[in-house]
């Protein structure tokens, strides 16, 4: 496997956890906290959007796409453009560019570790799974911590 020089992040957090087998080194696979979070966010705004839209119209009439044509009661009012921004739209592509930047930023951290034996990360292996623990489930830090104490 191919050895990357990348420093570990402080906000490091590890979900899944492969002790140590045949020689081979603890693994872990982590991310960090900030893209954690993004991806909850990137979840959660989305999940929003729609419950808005599905009361939306129950709440409000919804304009229909007549009204645009509809004659104005002071003829010398411009017409309106047909598509209007709002300030929600306006707030929803700066969350948008937001989070991607911050995706970017966090997916640079998403990968494998090597661990210690308590658990925390020492350096960064690879994005890809190493292919000691490929077709294995990780487990979490308790069966970890459990199955390194017997194996010390």
């Amino acid at each position: 496997m191919q050895e990357v020089d990348q420093p570990v992040p402080k906000d490091l957090i590890i979900t899944a956890y492969w002790p140590q087998q045949r020689g081979e080194q603890a693994i872990g696979y982590g991310m960090s906290r900030e893209y954690l979070l993004v991806q909850i966010l990137g979840t959660a705004i989305p999940l929003g959007r729609e419950i808005f839209w599905f009361f939306a119209p129950r709440v409000r009439p919804a304009k229909g796409l007549l009204w645009f044509f509809a004659p104005r009661k002071n003829q010398d009012q411009p017409k309106k453009p047909g598509l209007h921004i709002s300030p929600l739209m306006v707030l929803s592509l700066a969350l948008a560019i937001f989070q991607i930047i911050l995706s970017i930023r966090g997916s640079q951290s998403l990968g494998y570790y090597q661990l210690d034996g308590q658990g925390k990360p020492l350096r960064f292996l690879a994005k890809k799974p190493p292919e000691s623990i490929q077709g294995q489930k990780g487990t979490d830090l308790a069966g970890f911590l459990e199955r390194e104490s017997s194996h010390a």
